[in-house]
Protein backbone atom coordinates (compact mmCIF):
# COMPACT_ATOMS: atom_id res chain seq x y z
CA UNK A 1 0.00 0.00 0.00
CA UNK A 2 3.02 2.72 0.64
CA UNK A 3 4.23 2.03 -3.02
CA UNK A 4 0.38 3.08 -4.51
CA UNK A 5 0.35 6.01 -2.31
CA UNK A 6 4.13 7.22 -3.53
CA UNK A 7 3.32 6.54 -7.34
CA UNK A 8 0.02 8.55 -6.94
CA UNK A 9 1.64 11.20 -5.46
CA UNK A 10 4.52 11.34 -8.24
CA UNK A 11 2.41 11.18 -10.91
CA UNK A 12 0.86 14.46 -9.68
CA UNK A 13 3.92 16.09 -9.38
CA UNK A 14 5.02 15.47 -12.89
CA UNK A 15 0.99 16.26 -13.90
CA UNK A 16 1.15 19.60 -12.52
CA UNK A 17 4.77 20.51 -13.43
CA UNK A 18 4.40 19.34 -16.92
CA UNK A 19 1.30 21.48 -17.66
CA UNK A 20 2.90 24.80 -16.47
CA UNK A 21 5.36 24.23 -19.29
CA UNK A 22 2.99 22.66 -21.94
CA UNK A 23 0.75 25.68 -22.45
CA UNK A 24 0.81 29.27 -23.99
CA UNK A 25 -0.85 32.33 -24.13
CA UNK A 26 -1.21 35.49 -26.78
CA UNK A 27 -2.10 38.89 -25.64
CA UNK A 28 -2.86 42.26 -27.79
CA UNK A 29 -0.83 44.68 -27.67
CA UNK A 30 -2.06 48.41 -28.85
CA UNK A 31 0.34 50.25 -31.05
CA UNK A 32 -0.36 53.47 -32.36
CA UNK A 33 1.10 56.62 -34.19
CA UNK A 34 0.04 60.36 -34.61
CA UNK A 35 1.44 62.00 -37.68
CA UNK A 36 1.73 65.61 -37.36
CA UNK A 37 0.08 67.41 -40.22
CA UNK A 38 2.10 69.62 -42.53
CA UNK A 39 -0.11 72.74 -42.24
CA UNK A 40 0.61 75.85 -44.24
CA UNK A 41 -0.41 79.40 -44.03
CA UNK A 42 -1.63 82.28 -46.43
CA UNK A 43 -1.83 86.10 -46.17
CA UNK A 44 -5.25 86.96 -45.89
CA UNK A 45 -5.71 90.90 -44.96
CA UNK A 46 -2.95 93.66 -44.45
CA UNK A 47 -3.33 96.95 -43.12
CA UNK A 48 -1.19 99.20 -45.07
CA UNK A 49 0.93 101.93 -42.67
CA UNK A 50 0.36 105.51 -43.14
CA UNK A 51 2.72 108.39 -41.37
CA UNK A 52 0.09 110.90 -43.09
CA UNK A 53 1.80 114.41 -43.92
CA UNK A 54 5.01 115.08 -42.61
CA UNK A 55 5.82 118.70 -42.00
CA UNK A 56 9.87 119.41 -42.76
CA UNK A 57 9.69 122.82 -41.21
CA UNK A 58 8.52 120.88 -38.43
CA UNK A 59 10.04 117.66 -37.90
CA UNK A 60 8.86 115.25 -35.14
CA UNK A 61 9.76 111.84 -34.40
CA UNK A 62 6.41 110.00 -36.25
CA UNK A 63 5.22 106.36 -35.74
CA UNK A 64 2.61 104.21 -37.32
CA UNK A 65 1.14 100.75 -37.33
CA UNK A 66 -0.43 98.23 -39.60
CA UNK A 67 -0.47 94.47 -39.43
CA UNK A 68 -0.65 91.43 -41.67
CA UNK A 69 -3.26 88.87 -41.12
CA UNK A 70 -2.79 85.59 -41.97
CA UNK A 71 -5.00 82.07 -41.85
CA UNK A 72 -3.03 78.89 -41.06
CA UNK A 73 -4.55 75.44 -41.84
CA UNK A 74 -3.59 72.11 -40.81
CA UNK A 75 -1.74 72.89 -37.43
CA UNK A 76 -3.72 71.69 -34.53
CA UNK A 77 -3.91 73.42 -31.96
CA UNK A 78 -0.64 74.93 -31.37
CA UNK A 79 1.96 76.65 -33.43
CA UNK A 80 3.84 79.75 -33.97
CA UNK A 81 4.11 81.79 -37.13
CA UNK A 82 7.34 83.91 -37.27
CA UNK A 83 8.15 87.01 -39.83
CA UNK A 84 11.96 85.74 -41.11
CA UNK A 85 12.44 88.16 -43.70
CA UNK A 86 11.78 91.79 -44.77
CA UNK A 87 13.23 93.00 -48.28
CA UNK A 88 14.54 95.19 -49.20
CA UNK A 89 16.95 96.43 -46.82
CA UNK A 90 17.01 99.29 -45.89
CA UNK A 91 13.93 100.57 -45.27
CA UNK A 92 13.06 103.70 -47.16
CA UNK A 93 10.26 105.67 -48.45
CA UNK A 94 10.86 106.80 -52.02
CA UNK A 95 10.02 109.82 -54.31
CA UNK A 96 11.94 109.87 -57.43
CA UNK A 97 15.81 109.92 -56.55
CA UNK A 98 14.76 110.84 -53.10
CA UNK A 99 14.60 108.81 -50.13
CA UNK A 100 13.52 109.04 -46.41
CA UNK A 101 14.59 106.03 -44.32
CA UNK A 102 12.25 104.30 -41.73
CA UNK A 103 12.49 101.56 -39.59
CA UNK A 104 10.09 98.70 -39.00
CA UNK A 105 9.23 96.92 -35.60
CA UNK A 106 8.21 93.40 -36.00
CA UNK A 107 7.27 91.04 -33.72
CA UNK A 108 9.63 87.90 -33.94
CA UNK A 109 7.08 85.35 -33.57
CA UNK A 110 3.00 85.25 -33.41
CA UNK A 111 1.81 81.93 -31.35
CA UNK A 112 -1.59 80.64 -31.10
CA UNK A 113 -2.06 77.80 -28.61
CA UNK A 114 -5.92 76.97 -29.43
CA UNK A 115 -8.05 76.27 -32.20
CA UNK A 116 -8.75 73.98 -34.57
CA UNK A 117 -7.68 73.02 -38.31
CA UNK A 118 -7.97 76.96 -39.03
CA UNK A 119 -6.72 78.79 -37.10
CA UNK A 120 -5.98 83.30 -37.70
CA UNK A 121 -3.46 85.08 -36.26
CA UNK A 122 -2.72 89.05 -36.81
CA UNK A 123 0.89 90.34 -36.78
CA UNK A 124 1.67 93.57 -35.32
CA UNK A 125 3.86 96.19 -37.52
CA UNK A 126 4.84 99.47 -36.02
CA UNK A 127 6.91 101.66 -38.09
CA UNK A 128 8.76 104.84 -37.06
CA UNK A 129 10.45 108.20 -38.90
CA UNK A 130 12.43 110.20 -37.29
CA UNK A 131 12.13 113.60 -38.10
CA UNK A 132 15.59 114.30 -38.45
CA UNK A 133 15.69 112.02 -41.08
CA UNK A 134 12.68 114.03 -43.47
CA UNK A 135 13.89 118.03 -42.30
CA UNK A 136 15.87 118.14 -45.73
CA UNK A 137 13.19 116.32 -47.67
CA UNK A 138 11.65 117.68 -50.91
CA UNK A 139 7.91 118.02 -51.46
CA UNK A 140 6.29 114.88 -52.51
CA UNK A 141 4.62 111.69 -51.99
CA UNK A 142 6.43 109.54 -50.28
CA UNK A 143 6.02 105.44 -50.83
CA UNK A 144 7.67 102.16 -50.57
CA UNK A 145 6.26 98.44 -50.92
CA UNK A 146 8.04 95.81 -48.47
CA UNK A 147 7.99 91.90 -48.72
CA UNK A 148 7.73 90.01 -45.47
CA UNK A 149 7.92 86.16 -45.43
CA UNK A 150 6.43 84.55 -42.94
CA UNK A 151 7.28 81.15 -41.44
CA UNK A 152 5.33 78.58 -39.77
Amino acid sequence: MVLVRTFICIAFILVTTGMGHAASTTGNLAVSAYITGVGYCAVNHTQDIAFGVLDPLNPANVQSSGSVSVVCLGFGSGFTVGVTQVTPSPLSLKSGANEIPYQLELPTSATRTSGGVIARLTIPITADIRGADYKQAPAGSYTDRVTLQITP
